[in-house]
């Protein structure tokens, strides 16, 4: 239910506000009563009633409506059924647009039909039952949620009863003070008992690995000494290893001194390699000059011959 009354709505606004009727399903009772509105705003109103379906009661009372607006009314009533009051009230201001008796008549004749009670009726049982049903599975819900917290509760009474259980137990375990006591005595032997242990097993990890490690160097001292004692045994065998060794020595240096010298050479070597290669170069070309030189000798004999030839003809003619 929504009082909208005084609100100078006018025609203008009734524009939204019929939208907002034609997308509402939820709305029964509506008063838009002193809001200033018109034929053309009734118009907007009674096409949102067309397609509204849950709307019942409408109040448009002291506005300006008139015969034009009546018969809008008129027209949304024939295909809306779910309206059973429709109030444009009475308007006896001088000058002012009315609905006339005539129309006032058709709109309470159909609000009255009863074919249009039973539909509205049916409406009702229809809106009723949607209700119920939203209400039942609302109330299946809390039921559920009541299942749910019943097996937590179980679980905290199982909880709550192993504790009581235990302090039992544990209350019980301390009624005598010597058995406390004792069992407290007992535990600080075994503490002590393992802090010991512990101790004695660090102190011996340790031990054991200075051992190996002593152990290791031990080894490498008896091999190293086994190897040195082993190369002395034989005064007559180092005597003749330390000969050739000299001899090597020797041999080396003499090597190195005859590597030296051949390097030494190997710059005189060289040019002497290329002066060969330059005398057969000129050998070469002298050989070919000589050739050269025999056969230019008889071409000039040749010349000579011939121009004797020459002369000789030149006589003769």
């Amino acid at each position: 239910k929504i009082a909208m009354d005084g609100n100078q709505i006018s025609d203008a606004g009734s524009k939204s506000m019929a939208i907002a009727l034609m997308a509402n399903q939820t709305l029964e009772s509506l008063n838009l009563s002193a809001n200033q509105i018109g034929d053309a705003g009734a118009h907007n109103i009674a096409t949102a009633l067309k397609q509204n379906k849950t709307l019942q009661a409408l109040v448009l009372t002291v506005n300006m409506i008139g015969e034009d607006g009546g018969q809008h009314f008129v027209d949304a009533l024939g295909s809306n059924n779910a309206i059973s009051s429709l109030n444009l009230g009475v308007d006896s201001t001088p000058g002012r647009a009315r609905i006339k008796g005539p129309t006032r008549s058709k709109i309470e004749a159909i609000l009255a039909e009863p074919k249009r009670q039973v539909k509205q009726l049916q409406a009702v049982i229809v809106s009723k039952d949607a209700k119920i049903a939203a209400k039942k599975e609302k109330i299946e819900a809390q039921r559920e949620a009541i299942a749910s917290k019943d097996v937590e509760i179980a679980k905290k009474d199982e909880q709550l009863g192993s504790l009581v259980a235990y302090t039992s137990a544990f209350v019980k375990s301390h009624d005598d003070p010597k058995t406390t006591a004792a069992a407290m005595a007992k535990k600080d032997d075994d503490l002590a008992s393992l802090n010991l242990y512990s101790s004695v097993m660090m102190h011996l990890t340790d031990s054991r690995a200075e051992m190996a490690r002593k152990n290791e160097e031990l080894q490498s001292l008896r091999t190293y000494s086994s190897m040195y004692i082993n190369s002395f045994d034989d005064p007559k065998k180092q005597q003749a290893e330390i000969a050739k060794k000299n001899e090597d020595l020797v041999s080396l240096n003499l090597y190195s001194s005859i590597m030296m010298g051949l390097s030494d050479n190997t710059a005189e070597i060289a040019k002497a390699k290329d002066d060969l290669v330059s005398l057969n170069l000129y050998s070469s070309l002298m050989t070919s000059l000589s050739d050269n030189t025999a056969v230019i000798a008889k071409a000039k004999d040749n010349l000579v011959s011939l121009n004797l030839y020459t002369s000789v003809l030149a006589n003769i003619n």
